[in-house]
């Protein structure tokens, strides 16, 4: 009986990491490519390239600083809007479960 609880306690605790994780990785992931696109196309837009000739901006140093700038911000919020995506489907499944 006692053993039964501990492994009930555990698969639980499992499924809400298992949530938070998935949704924290995705989240990133989708803020990441947004921000670096946004990024992608404000340095063509700046430096006035067109669309083809986007295969430039690989030996410009400065576009790959404000990559690596630019994008720690898209990461931080990526995870904090997972935290929050997370909060709100482990609170209507543990509502739909009682």
């Amino acid at each position: 009986m006692r053993c039964n609880k501990v492994a009930n306690i555990l698969l639980a605790t499992l499924k809400k990491c298992l949530l938070y994780s998935v949704s924290i990785v995705l989240c990133c992931y989708l803020f990441v490519e947004i921000g670096s696109e946004l990024i992608t196309q404000y340095t063509l837009y700046t430096n006035e390239f067109s669309q083809d000739e986007k295969h430039l901006l690989a030996d410009d140093l400065g576009f790959g600083i404000l990559l690596f700038m630019g994008l720690v911000p898209e990461l931080v919020f990526g995870g904090f809007v997972g935290v929050i995506l997370a909060n709100k489907i482990s609170s209507k499944l543990s509502a739909r479960h009682q």
